[in-house]
């Protein structure tokens, strides 16, 4: 039964750490063991519907005679989605090696300023085919031991989600790398879109969660839960708040001697 826990005291002996010590890890395998089951009905139903849409297509495209425009747009359309299948799977093998500690291993102290510019100036263009602007500001620069690569997915996948879910309300992105007074460095991305209610906040950050109930909207519901895995895995955490209007992401990470 992983709702029981041992009982713990209030004297700090070592039978008091030793039972808070199992609890906590009763407390993870709970999670992880809730964790599986709904990823596991939540991957049935996002891979279903694209797979018989494959089917669909290829049963149409064989059946009877067909042009060969027809056959091309026809192979475009199951690349595309089969790229997306993939780019899902991809997301979860993160994830996963992420919560297990064994992608880590390449980790070099380096500016985080230009990482932050980089992934900026790539996502440009598609903020001005939506009108919005996208901005970069850092208040000093930061020297941190990071993965390169990971901490520019982190903040690649906070700015699609502002681009993709942030409302036609959103005029402007900003991308800020602030000291935080907490002994933390702050990477936030904040949007003037709808936001989400407090209330979903926390949901939000599990693995194929959306807002959207009837997850008839695109996207895989990765995005969050990834950047949230690499946050922590960093010694770190995603934090969600209001922008007023719109969403504050927020990664904090330790800073160097913390």
């Amino acid at each position: 039964d992983l709702s029981r826990r041992l009982p713990a005291g209030k004297s700090g002996d070592e039978f008091d750490r030793l039972a808070l010590s199992l609890n906590s890890l009763l407390d993870r395998i709970e999670t992880l063991n809730s964790g599986v089951r709904d990823i596991s009905n939540n991957v049935a139903h996002d891979l279903k519907t694209p797979l018989a849409r494959l089917q669909a297509r290829t049963e149409n495209a064989l059946a009877g005679k067909k042009d060969a425009k027809y056959l091309k747009a026809t192979l475009q359309s199951n690349l595309q989605e089969t790229e997306a299948l993939i780019r899902t799977f991809n997301a979860i093998l993160t994830i996963s090696k992420l919560e297990s500690g064994s992608v880590l291993a390449n980790r070099d102290i380096i500016e985080l300023d230009p990482i932050l510019s980089d992934v900026v100036e790539l996502m440009e263009p598609a903020a001005e085919a939506q009108s919005v602007a996208l901005v970069f500001v850092a208040n000093q620069p930061v020297a941190l031991a990071v993965n390169r690569e990971l901490i520019a997915q982190a903040v690649l996948n906070l700015i699609e989600n502002a681009l993709n879910h942030a409302g036609p309300d959103n005029q402007k992105i900003e991308v800020a790398l602030t000291l935080a007074t907490n002994n933390k460095i702050a990477i936030s991305v904040t949007d003037e879109g709808v936001g989400i209610p407090k209330h979903l906040r926390k949901t939000a950050m599990e693995r194929f969660m959306r807002l959207d109930v009837s997850r008839s909207s695109s996207g895989t519901g990765l995005g969050l839960s990834l950047v949230k895995a690499i946050a922590e895995a960093h010694g770190g955490w995603l934090e969600l708040s209001d922008n007023e209007p719109g969403l504050k992401a927020v990664i904090y990470l330790p800073k160097p001697g913390t």
